[in-house]
């Protein structure tokens, strides 16, 4: 445990403590310390052999003349060196004084762990107005009660009275000026300030720094904590803005697009889509097509709005489909059902020169064929895996080769074939000298 002190004295020369019993002046365990008129004691304090539970610490000093003090003490909690484990079983509720362990409100446990959130109902009809400390507390496995939580809550004859019904607001200056007080009805449910500009624009000078200080009050009076926020009056301009819009290119690409050219205002300006969460970037992108409302709010002032609808410029096209076919030389082929504008990919690659209907595959891999409309939208088919194997294997050769009669065979090649822009390995083949 590290303990930690200030004491002052005439010049300090030795420090000492002691746990709850005295051995007399100066007979106590010794504190190293650096001496001096005021000293700050740190020390660890060891509690090998100091049994679990609640025990008082004492610390004094001597001074050259050998005059001790008085000593300065605190209380500190030793916990058992093993803790009981176990799953937490009951929990209790009372408030202010204890009934004694287990007399208390019962709360509901769910489960049976070490940890658990407690979520529950509290019933204040028997408490009388004023302020009342809720206490609660949980029991183990193995029959060990928990520390006591508490917070504290106040009973009111009328909770509809301590609802927020108004805020007040006034601006102060740093040299001292204090304006008139501003006041506006609010929705309990919400705690925007509208600030009147016109009507505080005849107390406040421009390009001055004001503190704005906002106060809930309730229906009987009595306010809340004040908030404050530093701000510059400056001359108000008159807001004006221009909206540039760009549609979805193409449908289902949601890259619809809106600006916002803001000039004038009193302030920062800030910009929103749905008049509650607004942000300083003039930019709304990854759009939609649809109805928007534009919100444009300075500082102070006025909140403007605009609507603006986005709309989706060309369709897409038609999305390829691939069959495989085999052609005359046995080969497998893989066609697209679209007719025009191909373009086969491997692996989501391009392959460059590969833009007809028809392809025959010649390395193991994902195919796909996008298509490519005359406004530049693309549709990409579903994926089409080819494994590698050659016709022959895939449809059994037109001659079979008995493996087991090694006089059968001639030997083994590899065909190597150049397709434009891709080089593909062909299949494994087997010659035979026996038709």
């Amino acid at each position: 445990m590290i303990c930690g002190f200030y004491v002052g004295a005439q010049n300090i020369v030795k420090a000492e403590y002691f746990i709850d019993a005295d051995n007399g002046l100066g007979l106590n365990t010794e504190i190293p310390i650096i001496t001096g008129e005021a000293i700050d004691l740190a020390f660890d304090l060891p509690l090998v052999g100091v049994s679990a539970g609640y025990h008082m610490l004492h610390v004094r000093v001597q001074d050259e003349h050998g005059k001790w003090s008085l000593y300065a003490n605190t209380s500190f909690l030793k916990l058992p060196d093993v803790l009981p484990s176990g799953q937490i079983s009951e929990a209790e509720y009372f408030f202010d004084n204890d009934p004694g362990y287990g007399n208390g409100t019962t709360i509901p446990v769910t489960g049976s762990e070490s940890e658990v959130v407690l979520i529950f109902d509290v019933d204040f009809s028997s408490l009388p107005e004023g302020l009342h400390v809720l206490n609660a507390r949980v029991k183990n496995s193995n029959n060990f009660w928990s520390m006591t939580d508490l917070s504290f809550i106040q009973v009111v004859p009328n909770a509809d009275d301590f609802k927020i019904s108004r805020l007040d607001y006034h601006f102060e200056g740093d040299d001292g000026f204090v304006s008139s007080i501003f006041s506006q009805l609010v929705d309990p449910a919400a705690f925007a300030v509208e600030i009147d500009y016109d009507a505080v624009a005849s107390e406040l000078t421009y390009n001055t720094d004001y503190t704005l200080v906002v106060e809930p009050v309730n229906a009987v009076g009595l306010r809340g904590l004040r908030q404050e926020v530093a701000f510059t009056f400056a001359q108000t301009e008159i807001l004006s803005f221009n909206i540039e819009k760009e549609d979805e290119s193409c449908s289902g690409q949601t890259d619809g697009r809106i600006t916002v050219d803001a000039t004038g205002g009193n302030g920062e300006i800030t910009y929103s889509l749905d008049g509650f969460n607004y942000q300083t970037q003039n930019v709304f992108a990854n759009l939609t097509p649809g109805d928007y409302i534009v919100y444009v709010k300075p500082a102070f002032g006025e909140v403007k709005t605009e609507s603006v609808t986005i709309v989706s410029t060309y369709e897409l096209p038609e999305t390829a489909a691939i069959i495989e076919s085999i052609n005359g030389e046995n080969q497998i082929v893989l066609n697209s059902s679209v007719d025009a504008n191909n373009q086969w990919l491997l692996d989501g690659a391009v392959l460059v020169g590969a833009s007809g209907t028809s392809l025959i595959p010649k390395l193991s891999g994902v195919y796909q064929v996008r298509v490519t409309n005359e406004n530049g939208c693309s549709s990409l088919s579903g994926p089409f895996t080819f494994g590698g194997v050659s016709t022959a294997e895939r449809f059994n050769f037109n001659q079979r080769v008995d493996a087991s009669d090694r006089s059968n065979f001639d030997g083994f090649g590899f065909s190597v074939a150049n397709h434009g822009a891709y080089a593909a390995v062909g299949a494994m083949y087997i010659t035979s000298s026996n038709n």
